[in-house]
């Protein structure tokens, strides 16, 4: 049996599409642009769950997620009796699977929450319940089993283009409830967030909850055919804590999730939470072999999705009371709406910048994020009433929408416009039941959207069918409205920035022009589509010559940015070997 199937247009009309929407680019409000691409899965019982998202930079769209009942990618099939989880690699020109993975056993369940790409490396994190679980033939075992607990684990995936293959898995866990939901991976480090219940070990580190659980947060080095454990954070009260998602900037690490209603210390920062459920964003400083809380503050709303982009934070959620977000005052159309703020991120100093919301009578909310320049993409679900059996309208800027009947998934973009933001266009898809989206994607003019439905959805002209009580898996395109980005000219006087070596690899040096200034500069470097792979803040220059470390990037030409004080910026074209 076959999981997924296309439905696709001509990619003739991709294009004439793409073509047609750039007169539009800079229209206050956009056509929201077609549905281009379905992937979608089939199944005679039971159903997939997609849980992330990731592109690498050749443009193959990896997902994860969990699936039960008789399913099967291509001519692999998925087994399992509780299900598992499953790891694909797609290519989105052919819309075929390049190679499929799972992972499961036999007595409990396992889940699979969040996936990061790190070079040629495919890293999954989730949750397993039962006495052992198997990655390809990397089995763990659960010391500390019962049936009321459950582990977390991290494993590496080894893509070697056409195939691939579990490489390793470790796991960290005790007698209660623990779980890695969030992962983000910066070269062969890894940072891992979660929660954990009592005493656990974490390799050789042991964490001791305060209450009901406590949030954590891991580094781990990969060192070729293992993990390792490099240090571990917790920040807990008697009550409930968690991580929902992460994000990672040089040395700095953003965290956002949930807190129970009692007082919550990140080092010397103490939040306190008003609410049943409270929501944080705070920042973890890594110091190598240790980590410190720099920074905590208490976030309106709830949170789900969280993305960074150089200093900029952009959190996602949804909310159902009245309120101030920063100095913006949103107001709810009734139950939950969703929302997306922005946040400037300096050092020790945090600054709330913009918030924009969507919704209406219904439930509604972000449960993705994904960024490119000046744009973000945010998705979730809409529409969601209990009381009613009809359609639901919900407010994105200008825009209007109608679910089917329960909720609906949509896709929108919010352009940043620094200080202050607006909606630019919001797309639609759903059935008669209820659909939601999980991950998001930006790459090479797409947006790739992943998440499930219920029996049956429409995504414009595309229609997916399944028996009743099933639930299909998809993945989505939509074009994004880009215009290339052009070489930024060197100002000032001076030659311009020379970069060698050219051809380079992991790293290289920067000759500065003369007049340039040495201090406060910041680094970037964009693929060939535009996007950004990489920022940093540089050190001083020294006789007008500063080292770079450019981590494990993909071979190819990248354009190297240089931005100063007072407006000083300038470019180079770098080829990465």
């Amino acid at each position: 049996m076959r999981l997924f199937y296309r439905v696709s247009s001509s990619y003739r009309w991709l294009l004439l599409g793409w073509l047609a929407a750039l007169p539009l680019y800079f229209a206050h409000a956009q056509t929201a642009p077609a549905w281009q691409q379905v992937l979608a899965t089939t199944q005679t019982t039971g159903g997939v769950l997609l849980s992330s998202t990731a592109t690498d930079a050749a443009g193959n769209v990896f997902l994860a997620g969990t699936f039960w009942g008789q399913v099967s990618i291509g001519t692999t099939p998925l087994e399992g009796r509780n299900g598992g989880v499953f790891v694909t690699k797609v290519n989105p020109t052919t819309g075929q699977f390049v190679w499929v993975l799972q992972a499961g056993n036999a007595q409990g369940e396992i889940r699979s929450v969040s996936l990061a790409l790190g070079g040629h490396n495919v890293y999954l994190a989730g949750s397993f319940s039962g006495k052992q679980v198997s990655f390809g033939s990397v089995v763990l075992q659960n010391q500390s089993w019962t049936e009321e607990s459950s582990d977390l684990y991290v494993a590496r995936i080894t893509d070697s283009g056409n195939s691939a293959h579990f490489e390793w898995a470790l796991q960290a866990g005790g007698g209660g409830h623990d779980l890695a939901s969030a992962i983000a991976v910066q070269g062969s480090t890894l940072f891992v967030g979660g929660s954990f219940h009592y005493t656990v070990p974490f390799g050789a580190f042991t964490l001791t909850s305060a209450g009901s659980s406590d949030l954590f947060v891991a580094k781990l080095e990969d060192t070729g055919r293992s993990g390792q454990f490099v240090w571990v954070q917790q920040a807990g009260s008697t009550n409930f804590e968690g991580v929902r998602a992460l994000a990672v900037q040089e040395q700095a690490i953003y965290l956002t999730g949930a807190y129970g209603r009692e007082q919550l210390p990140f080092g010397a920062t103490s939040l306190s939470g008003y609410l049943f459920e409270n929501t944080y964003l705070a920042k973890l400083t890594d110091q190598g072999p240790q980590a410190a809380f720099t920074w905590a503050t208490l976030l309106p709303g709830y949170s789900s999705a969280l993305a960074i982009q150089g200093t900029n934070l952009y959190v996602g959620g949804k909310f159902n009371e009245n309120g101030f977000f920063g100095a913006t005052y949103l107001t709810s159309a009734g139950g939950y709406d969703a929302f997306v703020q922005k946040w400037k991120a300096e050092g020790t100093q945090l600054r709330a910048v913009w918030a924009q919301a969507a919704g209406g009578p219904g439930d509604d909310q972000v449960s993705a994020l994904a960024l490119n320049d000046t744009s973000v993409f945010l998705a979730g679900s809409f529409g969601m009433h209990q009381q009613l059996d009809a359609g639901v309208t919900a407010q994105f800027g200008q825009t209007t929408l109608t679910s089917e009947r329960y909720s609906d998934l949509y896709v929108a973009k919010v352009r940043d416009e620094g200080e202050d933001s607006h909606f630019s266009w919001v797309q639609q898809a759903g059935g008669p039941s209820m659909d939601a989206v999980s991950s998001l994607a930006v790459y090479g003019g797409q947006v790739y959207v992943g998440g499930s439905v219920q029996n049956s959805a429409h995504f414009g002209p595309y229609t997916i069918s399944s028996p009743i009580n099933t639930f299909p898996g998809f993945l989505a395109s939509l074009p994004q409205v880009v215009t290339p980005t052009p070489p930024i000219p060197a100002r000032g006087a001076g030659v311009s920035l020379q970069v060698y070596p050219n051809p380079a690899r992991s790293s290289l040096h920067l000759q500065l022009p003369p007049g340039a200034p040495t201090t406060g500069l910041q680094l970037s470097l964009r693929d060939a589509t535009g996007r950004v792979v990489l920022t940093q803040s540089l050190p001083k220059a020294v006789d007008a010559r500063i080292p770079v470390n450019l981590g494990v990037q993909r071979a190819g030409l990248y354009l190297l940015l240089l931005e100063g004080p007072q407006g000083y910026h300038t470019s180079q074209h770098l080829q990465v070997y």
